[in-house]
């Protein structure tokens, strides 16, 4: 499977340059099936800060929380 839900903020240089973070991102009472659950990355020129999962399922994800590098 894929991403259930992806944050990303940017790619390579042009990520740097613009500079925008993803943030202030809540996730709420959802259910996620397969994939990879909430993934937070590759795409992370511009960071990511303030995110919120909270009474979420995840059934048969292969993590419920996935940080990529």
């Amino acid at each position: 499977g894929d991403d259930d839900i992806a944050i990303k903020s940017g790619k390579d240089a042009e990520g740097r340059r613009i500079g925008i973070p993803s943030q202030n991102i809540v996730v709420r009472n959802c259910h996620m099936l397969n994939g990879h659950g909430v993934s937070i990355g590759s795409e992370m020129s511009g960071g990511v800060q303030n995110v919120l999962v909270e009474n979420c399922d995840f059934d048969g994800t292969n993590a419920g929380l996935r940080i990529k590098t």
